[in-house]
């Protein structure tokens, strides 16, 4: 595997032209017709389920509860309270209700906004973007900064627990529409979105690593390093040798004081008629010390290496 800037580049246009819609050439494929057939079975698009409503229970217990008890856990280290309002509502409960309602509204939104802007220009959806990332900051600066007097706890770290409880909370429904609303076609628009989005987030993060990892060069040097080493080329040989005849691996626990029972049994012997041919392969692939004074002399040097670890390697054949 080679890590360049030149192949992470092709792929990223490969994996974004995927992504879009575009068919791969090599799996004559595109994002959406694999996406579909990934959830054929889930869907039960073939009606071939035996228990259809057996399987979606089981799925979405399987599925959803593991989420509803990470949401609980989040929402019960809430430590936020409003000091200005009754006593009631002071609790992080309704402040994490109240956070939800309104969550749930501009995500409404955004989906809204994002399938009447989905057949303009590239030049609209960026604009979309930019505004909603200048609203989101504003937002969040009004929040950390001005609201802050008026609730009392770490406002960042209950920002950041409500924000994963409410992640959790669209998983939640994102999985039970999956098993559950495979009919409705706003539930599998829905559906289809999520799994977009999360193929578009893995994706990318992915080819962000390789990015770095071949812009640095640590695993080019690291491979040169490998094959260049002669104890690592050494070690390839002799497994390779091993794997061609048959030799079968050493026994663990051997002692010490065994040496010398071992060395007069067949296998001791084969394995030492191993290492003397391992060895004169290796003698035999080194170059030689001293350079012939002819052409003619190099090549009958060459031949002669070359006889003789043939006749070693025959005789650990014979053994």
């Amino acid at each position: 595997m080679g890590f360049s800037t030149t192949k992470v580049k092709r792929d990223f246009a490969l994996w974004s032209r995927w992504l879009s819609g575009e068919v791969d050439p090599e799996t004559n494929t595109s994002w959406h017709s694999w996406n579909r057939a990934q959830l054929a079975k889930t869907r039960n698009d073939r009606g071939n389920q035996t228990s259809h409503w057996g399987n979606v229970a089981l799925s979405c217990l399987c599925s959803c509860a593991p989420l509803v008890l990470l949401t609980l856990a989040a929402v019960s280290r809430l430590d936020v309270s409003v000091t200005v309002a009754p006593g009631p509502l002071r609790s992080p409960y309704v402040l994490f209700l109240v956070a939800t309602l309104v969550f749930w509204a501009v995500l409404a939104g955004a989906l809204s906004t994002l399938n009447s802007f989905r057949v303009r220009s590239q030049r609209a959806n960026r604009l979309v973007g930019f505004w909603a990332a200048v609203t989101c900051g504003v937002l969040l600066f009004v929040y950390l900064v001005v609201l802050s007097r008026w609730y009392a706890g770490n406002g960042f770290a209950n920002l950041v627990t409500i924000i994963y409880a409410e992640v959790n909370l669209v998983l939640i429904v994102h999985r039970a529409a999956t098993h559950i609303a495979t009919k409705s076609p706003r539930a599998r628009a829905f559906v289809d979105l999520g799994y977009h989005l999360s193929d578009y987030v893995i994706g990318y993060s992915l080819l962000l690593v390789l990015a770095v990892l071949s812009f640095t060069g640590i695993v080019s040097w690291l491979q040169t390093l490998l094959l260049f080493n002669p104890l690592f080329a050494k070690a390839v040989r002799r497994g390779q040798l091993v794997r061609t005849l048959g030799l079968p691996p050493a026994k663990d626990g051997a002692g010490a004081g065994s040496n010398s029972d071992d060395a007069s049994s067949p296998s001791a012997a084969r394995a030492l008629t191993l290492e003397r041919a391992v060895a004169a392969v290796s003698v035999a692939a080194q170059p030689p010390a001293a350079v012939p004074r002819s052409r003619a002399a190099s090549v009958v040097a060459h031949r002669m290496q070359a006889s003789a670890s043939k006749c070693h390697l025959d005789d650990a054949l014979v053994l």
